[in-house]
């Protein structure tokens, strides 16, 4: 299992080089990295960001899984935004979508990309009973993470009253 802040695969760590690499506070990767993994670390050291050479076996422990595809990131937490910030600039094109109860970390990671690719501006999730965004939901969702923002919500069914009165 691995540690909470870990991320690892090509597309999710690409991502956060990428569009927050203000969140990376280290890089993991072998001597033997692909042609398109030594283009994304180039990336990674203009942007000063810290990179370490380790063993395969090293990845294997950080990611918890062999599936690491030569590259191990450590991020900061995911900040979640509020309800309020994911309303703010509605237009008649805005598409929302609010998942309850989905306690399955793979399933919530598939249903960020489904989003993603339907153009969906912002999820909500419920505070609580939810999965939760994980390492493995930024490996999962193919860096589609990086591209919808995210909310908790304490009360959904408060939350469709407030969709519902602008007209969403």
């Amino acid at each position: 299992m691995p540690r909470e802040g870990i991320v690892y695969g090509f597309h999710g760590v690409e991502e956060i080089v990428q569009h927050q690499p203000e969140r990376i506070n280290h890089i993991w990767t072998t001597q033997h990295a692909s042609l398109r993994l030594k283009r994304l670390l180039a990336t990674a050291r203009s942007k000063k960001i810290s990179i370490h050479i380790v063993d395969p076996a090293v990845l294997t422990k950080l990611a918890g899984d062999s599936h690491h595809q030569d590259v191990v990131v450590e991020i900061s937490p995911y900040r979640y935004y509020r309800p309020d910030q994911l309303l703010e600039n509605i237009t008649e094109e805005s598409l929302f979508c609010i998942l309850d109860e989905i306690q399955d970390v793979t399933n919530f990671a598939a249903l960020i990309r489904s989003a993603e690719g339907a153009g969906v501006q912002g999820i909500f999730i419920p505070e609580r009973r939810s999965a939760q965004v994980t390492g493995v939901t930024y490996k999962l969702s193919a860096g589609a993470l990086e591209h919808v923002r995210i909310a908790r919500a304490g009360n959904l069914a408060r939350l469709i009253e407030q969709l519902q009165e602008k007209n969403i």
